[in-house]
């Protein structure tokens, strides 16, 4: 039953709610092949958006009383999109800029190269975004935290908003700390 109160999907407590509707939503993707191939598909936020797999994630959230503006609905299509490519959820408490950053075993590199990560970070343009972390999972062969990803992609907002809990601080703190050093 919905609630009247007017709470946001994916806070920092990681404990809340909405990431177990995520988590359930990918689980039951995964046993969708044809939603899941329709999401793998689209090229862009806005083709995640045409997905009736995208809605029903956007239904389920909106049950338990979760309210999405516009703004949070497209954040929400590029989070749908990107989860359909991951192939396993990492449950550790890694981020996923720390998967980014750490060689595959036998390697002495980062699984994302600096230069592709700080492009990434710089990214400001929603498609753009989106191109980017596609490629970043595939790079990770599609194993992902999908918990990390729905947390800072609800945060993502262009650079010049002076945001304070810019998530791509965190990120470039965690990918550095993890990357072999030359």
């Amino acid at each position: 039953m919905p609630t009247t109160e007017t709470r946001f999907p994916f806070p920092y407590d990681t404990k809340d709610a909405s990431y177990t509707i995520l988590l359930d939503w990918w689980t039951a993707l995964e046993a969708d092949k044809g939603e899941r191939a329709e999401l793998k598909r689209a090229e862009n936020p806005l083709r995640v958006a045409f997905s009736p797999a995208y809605h029903d994630l956007l239904y389920c959230l909106q049950e338990a009383g979760y309210r999405l503006g516009t703004g949070s609905r497209e954040w929400l299509a590029l989070l749908a999109g990107l989860a359909a490519h991951v192939k396993q959820h990492t449950a550790n408490q890694h981020s996923l800029a720390v998967q980014m950053g750490s060689p595959k075993p036998g390697s002495d590199r980062a699984t994302v190269s600096e230069l592709r990560f700080r492009r990434l970070l710089a990214t400001d343009d929603l498609g753009d975004l989106y191109t980017q972390l596609r490629r970043a999972i595939s790079l990770l062969d599609g194993t992902a935290n999908l918990i990390d990803l729905a947390r800072v992609l609800c945060r993502w907002r262009p650079i010049a908003e002076q945001n304070p809990y810019d998530p791509r601080r965190s990120w470039a703190y965690d990918y550095y700390a993890a990357a072999p050093q030359p």
